[in-house]
């Protein structure tokens, strides 16, 4: 079986360095830019907490997926429309 997890905008050193440069290239602030991405957001959370992965990463190795087979798992919070 292949399977994998589309996780986008997790609260990571790296995702928190992304966010500085882009709000600095948009000439607003940290918090703004925050603030934009969880207007884009269907759940009205600008990121990810690192566990929402997890849990789903725990889930494709338990035998609760056994009949998941060639999927995407997205764990975004419909971060798809977040600026780039």
């Amino acid at each position: 079986t292949a399977n994998y997890i589309n996780a986008d905008a997790v609260d990571t050193p790296m995702f928190r360095e992304v966010l500085r440069l882009r709000a600095e290239r948009a000439g607003v602030s940290e918090k703004e830019m925050l603030d934009r991405y969880a207007e884009r957001s269907p759940l009205r959370e600008a990121i990810i907490p690192p566990e929402a992965v997890a849990e789903a990463a725990l889930w494709l190795a338990s035998d609760r997926s056994s009949h998941t087979t060639g999927c995407v798992i997205t764990v975004g919070g419909g971060a798809e429309g977040f600026p780039r």
